[in-house]
């Protein structure tokens, strides 16, 4: 073998070496000179695997785009005696099958910001949301969710806070809600005193319907609410809690979830007139960025398994038929 060959075959053997380390580098950012300029800045994350991280979250399976899917919970409690609450083994599961799954809990901020300003959200985007405001929010709920590092957002009547009479299952109070909003939870209007039916005609209890959405039959005067009265009477309740709300806790932004789910074009309007502009019903399906009365998926039944409610977080809020 001549002397140049030799010079040449060692230096095409030093070339493959040096490529083959710096390929070795751009995969494992451990081994790589300086993993904390390797990729452009808006990538990085603030630990050493950081592309191992991105390199993850660009598999996670993308279910739906720029949409958000709204879950519903009402009460949760260690056991259940009920349908309608949910256990904290079961919610504790909800949240680990999300997480492992690809969902990314968002805040209800970023859900007003998706809706009224255009900004994005992440893909497989959920919003929890909470009903009624009983105290189980604050014992058994806001623990899971610091577990897990999410926030959630509860819908409350305002009056059962108000009033040092209530009585019924145990509601949050203020002082309850100020710590977990520094905590990044977040509490808005669910009616001040309008959870609840009334009769909507002369035969009483044998037709009812839910305060907000109808005029009522007012027994003492032996007639219908005009709907001048109607307008009026809702308007004040939903004023009255957005006012309160601010009070007590600095809200500084709106949001409603209807009691029942119920509402009608007057309530809308109305809600509207009050500064209220996301508002949530309990009809099932997905959220697009113009969808300012939202709709919401009942997460909040004990019977349900967790592994169907997740089937139907992939299948955009639609459920399995089997």
């Amino acid at each position: 073998m001549t002397e140049k060959l030799r010079l040449f075959l060692f230096a095409a053997l030093f070339f493959a070496a040096v490529c083959a380390s710096a390929s070795c580098g751009y995969i494992d950012s451990e081994h790589s000179a300086n993993p904390e300029t390797s990729f452009p800045q808006q990538h990085q994350l603030n630990n050493k695997d950081s592309r191992h991280n991105a390199i993850r979250f660009s598999t996670t399976p993308v279910y739906y785009h720029d949409k958000v899917i709204v879950l519903m919970y009402h009460n949760v409690e260690v056991r259940s005696n009920h349908e309608r609450i949910l256990t904290v083994k079961l919610l504790d599961e909800h949240l680990s099958f999300m997480k492992k799954n690809g969902f990314r809990i968002i805040s209800i901020d970023q859900y007003m910001d998706f809706l009224l300003y255009e900004k994005p959200v992440p893909d497989n985007a959920v919003l929890l949301t909470f009903d009624d405001g009983y105290e189980t929010f604050y014992t058994n709920v806001y623990p899971l969710l610091r577990k897990h590092g999410v926030t959630a957002t509860d819908f409350i009547v305002v009056s059962s806070i108000d009033d040092p009479n209530y009585f019924g299952r145990a509601k949050l109070s203020w002082n309850q809600m100020r710590e977990m909003k520094k905590a990044g939870m977040s509490f808005y209007n669910h009616s001040y005193a309008s959870h609840a039916y009334a009769s909507v005609d002369r035969e009483g209890k044998r037709r009812q319907r839910p305060l907000l959405s109808h005029r009522i039959f007012l027994k003492q005067l032996n007639r219908m609410e005009t709907k001048l009265e109607y307008e009026k009477r809702i308007y004040n309740d939903l004023s009255k809690a957005e006012i309160r709300l601010k009070e007590e806790l600095g809200n500084s932004r709106s949001a409603l979830a209807f009691p029942y789910g119920a509402y009608s074009p007057t309530t809308l309007k109305i809600a509207r007139k009050a500064g209220i502009q996301v508002t949530f019903t309990v009809h099932q399906g997905i959220n697009t960025r113009f969808m300012r009365n939202g709709f919401r998926i009942n997460a909040g039944n004990r019977n349900q398994k967790t592994e169907d409610l997740i089937q139907m977080l992939k299948n955009e809020g639609k459920r399995i038929r089997r």
